[in-house]
């Protein structure tokens, strides 16, 4: 009585499989190795001229990314160590903060090439009039510095688009007015490592 059901499950499971060979299987297209660092992933784009929020379908996709700062900074870490990073800036901010990986800062360059290690999100405010708190408004991902000393970060920005970028820490970024006479400049407030 026992062979009955057992020689049931057979035919059903091998009935399966031969219909599952019968379908035809639509197969990707090879693409060429994932990036090994972000400066060669940063490449990819800046190579194909995109500018900064232009849309761009990465290579083996079907839809377009806006390649702003927090959705480059996102492809970046998607592609190089297959990290899912929240969307925008303050959201990447704040979801490091609450894993205790982000570290507020100050623009002090020599304490700063002591800390940074490539890979770090690093962080300014108020590059533009933010409608939430915290006010972080812009995100890139630090690269180390060049055989000149100059330290480097990969993202996107208004001048060019994704690109590679040198990271200077003092330097005022975008910013803003208020109460038509007073200016609140952009700056660099934190790093973060995901």
């Amino acid at each position: 009585m026992r062979l009955i059901p057992a020689l049931l499950l057979f035919l059903i499971v091998a009935g399966a499989r031969a219909q599952w060979s019968e379908v035809p299987v639509a197969r990707a297209e090879p693409v060429a190795a994932p990036p090994r660092d972000f400066a060669q992933a940063i490449g990819i784009p800046a190579a194909e001229g995109v500018a900064y929020n232009g849309r761009w379908v990465p290579p083996g996709e079907d839809r377009a990314w806006v390649m702003d700062c927090s959705n480059t900074s996102r492809w970046l870490y998607r592609e190089v160590r297959g990290i899912e990073l929240p969307r925008t800036a303050s959201d990447q901010y704040e979801w490091l903060r609450a894993r205790r990986r982000l570290w507020r800062t100050g623009p002090d360059e020599n304490r700063l090439r002591r800390r940074l290690q490539p890979g770090d999100l690093l962080f300014w405010e108020h590059t533009y009039r933010p409608p939430r708190r915290p006010p972080v408004t812009h995100v890139m991902v630090y690269l180390g510095t060049d055989e000149r000393g100059r330290m480097l970060m990969a993202g996107s920005q208004r001048a060019s688009g994704p690109d590679v970028y040198e990271f200077r820490p003092g330097q005022k970024m975008g910013g803003y007015r208020f109460f038509f006479f007073f200016r609140r400049d952009g700056r660099f407030v934190a790093y973060g490592r995901p």
